[in-house]
């Protein structure tokens, strides 16, 4: 999953993976976090997300668990 490189200050995503996704792969969000940032969600048991928001200026990582 790549975000868009700009966006509004403001705006979240949460990329989330369940537990009947198929594959044992990881998903790796990309985001700009001061040039260029990935977060891996690891192939999950359960749930997996991230929750990522835009700054005005690049996307922040704000949380990433499985749960």
């Amino acid at each position: 999953v790549t975000l868009p490189a700009l966006g509004r200050k403001g705006d979240k995503v949460r990329v989330t993976r369940t537990a009947v996704a198929t594959g044992a792969f990881n998903v790796t969000v990309a985001y700009g976090s001061g040039g260029g940032s990935t977060a891996t969600i690891a192939a999950p048991t359960s749930v997996a997300f991230a929750d990522l928001e835009y700054n005005g200026t690049y996307w922040d990582l704000m949380a990433k668990a499985t749960v």
